[in-house]
């Protein structure tokens, strides 16, 4: 996470830079962006939700490699009967925080991307198991190997423009610029001992192709 942070902090001083730079420079604006996501999904615990960030570099002949984290947790559900109406209780079965790394391939099209990727990972899992002797949920931890995969795709600027804050409503600056946001859609996963498949929203910044 300390690493998402600290090239975070690099890209928006490199932004900054960018705006006084000239227009030749800018055209060699290299592709990185990072993004948040979010969705829901089912695995072999039963529902999940999930939530996260990742970082992203694509280079040369349309390689991308992305460091990614995510946490993903299932919930256990029950009723709770006050007469006849029912209300659902949910219970924290399992949490999994995912520390990976994927290599894949990412082609662009205008203002949009698709991408594939698959990796390795370390997946932090925390997990549950009711003992009928205690009336007592024991917590376990565990950690293991996992085989880390997302498909992406995003939609951004077609070409370069003033950057916009506060959700796109205030220009700052008077040149156009290639930093910019996304948005999208990414079915993510993870094969180990817990497996999950899940799909959300993505919310992004960064460099997204060459302008």
């Amino acid at each position: 996470m300390r690493i998402i942070v600290f090239v975070m902090f690099i890209s928006f001083q490199v932004f900054g830079q960018e705006i006084v730079v000239s227009d030749s420079l800018q055209k060699t604006n290299p592709i990185v962006f990072y993004e948040f996501y979010g969705g829901i999904g089912g695995g072999t615990n039963g529902s999940m939700f999930f939530a996260g960030a990742n970082l992203n570099y694509e280079f040369e002949k349309s390689n991308l490699i992305t460091l990614r984290y995510t946490g993903f947790t299932s919930f256990e559900r029950e009723y709770l009967y006050i007469g006849y109406v029912p209300f659902p209780i949910f219970t924290r079965e399992e949490s999994v925080l995912e520390y990976a790394f994927l290599y894949g391939k990412r082609y662009t099209f205008d203002n949009k991307s698709l991408s594939i990727s698959a990796g390795i990972s370390i997946n932090d899992r925390t997990f549950y198991k009711y003992s009928e002797e205690l009336n007592y949920y024991n917590k376990f931890d565990d950690i293991n190997i996992g085989l880390p995969v997302e498909f992406n795709i995003k939609w951004f600027k077609a070409e370069k423009k003033r950057f916009r804050a506060y959700y796109g409503l205030i220009p700052i600056g008077k040149k156009r610029v290639s930093f910019g946001r996304s948005i999208g859609f990414k079915i993510i996963g993870n094969f180990s001992k817990t497996t999950y498949l899940g799909i959300g929203l993505t919310y992004g910044f960064g460099w997204h192709k060459k302008y």
